[in-house]
């Protein structure tokens, strides 16, 4: 029996069980996919950091781009909820192999450094 005949006898089958476990075997792959596109990315020289959350009211993200090129890029919002659990792992997989990459190739710890001159920044603007 060839692939086509089966497929037609069995469509079923493939769409409430193979169909549903792909699915589910990619949100549960978000990680390390997300490992992955950060190891392609830094080795093509894109420097990219995914946020979540409210967004930052420092200059961070405009500091950290104008002296290093890194970019940082936010992906979800603050509500964690079961439907974009899969968009968190993949940013916490795709940091978690970039940001270490990034301060080696800069040889420091770039983003303190950023994060520290966007606090004083603030602090002074917040003074006058």
């Amino acid at each position: 029996m060839n692939c086509r005949a089966w497929l037609i006898n069995h469509w079923r089958a493939v769409l409430f069980g193979v169909l549903p476990m792909l699915a589910i075997g990619w949100l549960c792959t978000a990680y390390p996919r997300g490992m992955i596109a950060a190891h392609w990315d830094v080795s093509q020289g894109t420097y990219v950091v995914l946020t979540s959350g409210y967004p930052d009211r420092s200059n961070y993200r405009h500091i950290i781009r104008d002296r290093y090129g890194v970019t940082v890029r936010s992906v979800a919002g603050c509500e964690m909820t079961p439907f974009n659990l899969h968009v968190f792992w993949f940013a916490d997989g795709y940091n978690d192999a970039a940001m270490p990459r990034i301060r080696a190739v800069f040889g420091k710890d770039i983003f303190a450094e950023c994060r520290d001159a966007a606090n004083a920044e603030r602090r002074a603007a917040d003074a006058n």
